[in-house]
């Protein structure tokens, strides 16, 4: 046995009983083999920090490939669970999440350069209704909040974000990778944060984060925390290369109305900021982000001195339905619905009685997602691509899906997804949608030179409409995809081709 291959010995360790650290003892090579398996992903909280450091040592370093650190905030008595969350509040929690960092990269400082790590960063109170590890229990909290209002659940700390506050903290040069999940079940981290902690990582190379920019109703919050963003993007150290953000911000669910107006058209400081980090980046995913041209293509850029992607290979957005200076990007398709609101109670109907937490922001009320008809400002967003492109010698994929709100309620059809693509390889620039969107003979002009630039004799350019698909539309979706539902079976119809 001693003599087996390491992968016979790997493959039997499948079938025997977890934990594996007893049969260490069995040889040196199964010590071997069993501290890859246990140390190449460590599971870490703040109370855990001692115990790791005494047990991962110098001869362990190069095992760890991924580290999953819990920051673990201070509790609070189940009678706060009915009120929101104060300043002493948020002081208290970003203190400790500063302090549990910044002891995490002081156990990490003397890992050595050999070392590649993914670290990944949560933050949760053991007080928090996600928290609780016992379903029965989570469910009768639950049930407390919504019918008796005694319990906010995660409503208690909506509107908390948690900053960084900490000075004195070393560099780490074994992460590569860094991973924030800073929204969803856990706990809201400030995008800003995100920075101080990579500019502390100077072998840093892929950065995937899942922020929030969705504050409903607190604008000055929320476009503070997106400003702080843009500013803090800057510091971000020059090594990044891969970068994947989720930072989801959505339009008014009441499109009748006006999106806020957080930036003047064409000046968005986040786009801006992206725009310029994009220069240095091999791939670049954004989700369920709001855009606008400036992000591809900033105004008064100068052609005779255009911005350079030198490595550039792939890049994807999921993008909102309105823009940073408020303007909407599609309308109602004529073919869709209206719906009659007369007899929809007003808002302060709604409010009246109403626990603060469920009354809906005002631009969300009454829910009305008609628009999917994308409007002619589309047309701008893909000349900025476009003109962009060009300059990205590398670039294999550039794919842009809108998401838009409607419901198959509300839009024709169930789901209306917009769709862009260019493939180098197939030679195709595409647009996808389930309402008519013409690109102007411009714009497709510009993307039949990004073929040239690519060394690609001819460029295929097609705007088309599908009615039926078996799934959502997704970026990831390749041309033969497609080609299998140009029928009319599948309601296809071509609206424009070059």
């Amino acid at each position: 046995m001693l003599t087996l291959p390491p992968e016979i010995i790997n493959n039997a360790f499948s079938f025997l009983p977890t934990p594996l650290a007893p049969y260490a003892g069995v040889s040196k090579q199964w010590q071997g083999l069993i501290e890859r398996r246990t140390f190449s992903e460590v599971h870490l909280t703040t109370a855990r920090l001692p115990d790791f450091q005494r047990i991962v040592g110098p001869s362990r370093y190069s095992i760890v490939r991924q580290i999953q650190f819990i920051t673990i905030l201070p509790e609070y008595e189940i009678a706060a669970r009915s009120k929101f969350e104060g300043d002493e509040d948020r002081e208290r929690n970003n203190q400790a999440f500063s302090m549990a960092i910044s002891s995490l990269f002081h156990a990490l400082h003397s890992w050595p350069d050999r070392s590649q790590v993914t670290l990944t960063i949560f933050a949760q109170s053991p007080s928090d209704w996600y928290a609780e590890p016992d379903k029965e229990k989570r469910m009768k909290r639950y049930n407390m909040g919504n019918l008796w209002g005694r319990d906010l659940l995660d409503h208690r700390y909506e509107r908390s974000y948690l900053q960084w506050s900490a000075q004195d903290m070393p560099s780490v040069n074994a992460v590569v990778a860094l991973n924030i999940i800073g929204e969803g079940d856990w706990r809201r981290i400030a995008p800003a944060a995100v920075a101080r902690i990579a500019c502390r990582l100077p072998r840093l190379r892929k950065i995937d984060c899942m922020l929030c920019d969705n504050e409903r109703k607190d604008l000055v919050l929320r476009d503070s925390l997106r400003d702080e963003f843009a500013l803090s993007l800057r510091d971000w150290p020059a090594s990044i290369e891969h970068l994947h953000l989720e930072y989801r911000c959505d339009p008014p669910l009441n499109e009748n109305k006006i999106p806020p107006r957080r930036s003047e058209a064409g000046k968005d400081a986040l786009c801006l900021a992206l725009h310029r980090l994009s220069h240095q980046l091999v791939t670049l995913e954004l989700e369920e982000i709001t855009i606008g041209p400036e992000l591809f293509w900033p105004p008064g850029t100068q052609k005779n001195s255009p911005p350079q992607w030198p490595k550039l290979t792939r890049l994807m957005v999921t993008y909102m339905s309105a823009t940073p200076s408020g303007q909407w990007l599609f309308e109602r398709d004529p073919r869709c619905p209206i719906w009659n609101q007369e007899d929809e109670p007003t808002f302060e109907e709604i409010a009246e009685g109403q626990f603060d937490h469920y009354v809906p922001a005002r631009e969300d009320y009454p829910v009305d997602r008609f628009r999917s008809k994308p409007l002619p400002l589309m047309n701008e967003i893909y000349k900025a691509a476009g003109l962009a492109a060009q300059h990205m010698p590398l670039l294999e994929d550039m794919a842009m899906a809108a998401q838009i709100q409607g419901t198959i309620i509300e839009v024709r059809q169930g789901s209306a997804e917009h769709l862009f693509r260019y493939t180098r390889e197939t030679a195709r620039v595409k647009w996808v949608g389930m309402s008519e969107f013409h690109p102007t003979k411009e714009v497709m002009d510009i993307w039949k030179g990004v073929g040239r630039e690519h060394g690609l004799d001819r460029v295929q350019v097609e705007s088309i409409g599908l009615d039926h698909l078996p799934a959502l539309f997704s970026y990831d979706l390749d041309d033969d995809f497609f080609d299998k539902y140009r029928t009319e079976e599948h309601g296809y119809v071509l609206w424009d081709t070059s």
